[in-house]
């Protein structure tokens, strides 16, 4: 089955003992609070950290209207763009502004977490965003704050077990030279 928006409340509502949704339009107190909880739990899950699924790099468009802030040029950020990862050049002081980021350069190249489509979101991670939902339905919706603790709990342990497997996704950096050398005296 597709992972869905719809399919991630359902799952958070199955979970605590509420009837399932079958839309964000549905009349229901659980599609009205679902529909007013799901985006920014989501966007703050991913925000949360650089999950290796949910980030992009791209070189960003120069604006041809004057800078603001002191600085002598701005960027336009993608429309996608939920944080800054990194960016090239990689001492450059910057400040971020609504949708613009502003510098001292002629071009610049960012990595930066965006919001992807559900369908794309892997199982450690949905399943960590249905603790997520859990948890904040079970007091907005039953106000049962063991709830809600039960599945705060849950999600912490799934974020630990989501990052390993995330960062799995990773050709890392290897082992260091200088390290190489304690390796070869340890035998």
């Amino acid at each position: 089955m597709a992972i869905t928006d719809i399919s991630l409340c359902t799952a958070a509502l199955l979970l605590i003992g509420a009837d399932e949704i079958t839309s964000f339009s549905d009349s229901t107190r659980e599609a009205k609070l679902c529909k007013s909880l799901y985006s920014t739990t989501k966007d703050g899950l991913l925000q949360s950290h650089p999950w290796r699924f949910a980030i992009n790099q791209v070189e960003l468009n120069k604006l041809a209207a004057t800078p603001l802030y002191g600085f002598s040029a701005a960027f336009q950020l993608p429309t996608n763009y939920l944080r800054l990862i990194k960016k090239n050049p990689p001492t450059l002081d910057y400040e971020i502004h609504e949708d613009k980021i502003y510098c001292n350069a002629t071009q610049l190249k960012i990595t930066y977490a965006f919001s992807p489509p559900e369908h794309k979101f892997p199982a450690y991670f949905a399943r960590a965003l249905e603790f997520d939902l859990a948890r904040l339905l079970a007091i907005a919706l039953q106000e049962d704050a063991d709830k809600a603790a039960v599945y705060g709990n849950l999600l912490k342990q799934q974020l630990i077990d989501a990052k390993l497997i995330d960062s799995q996704n990773s050709g890392g950096t290897g082992t260091s030279p200088g390290t190489q050398s304690y390796l070869a005296v340890r035998g």
